[in-house]
């Protein structure tokens, strides 16, 4: 769950805390501009170095099934 767009700035500080029901067990990230880091859990942080345009997929797995946003 969560927000599907976010404005992120050159230099400036950015957290992301993902989140999904169904007690994920795996989660994937894919697509983050340099800068930002995802620590194989649920946090995204940094402070993006190049401005542009990114599509940056968010994949929660567990038993039940997958979802990607």
């Amino acid at each position: 769950t969560g927000i599907y767009s976010a404005s992120l700035y050159v230099g400036q500080p950015f957290a992301y805390l993902i989140t999904a029901i169904q007690a994920p067990t795996f989660y994937d990230v894919t697509g983050l501009p340099d800068g930002l880091v995802w620590d194989f859990a649920n946090n995204i942080t940094g402070a993006p170095t190049t401005a542009g345009t990114y599509e940056i997929s968010i994949s929660a797995f567990n038993a039940l099934g997958s979802d990607t946003r």
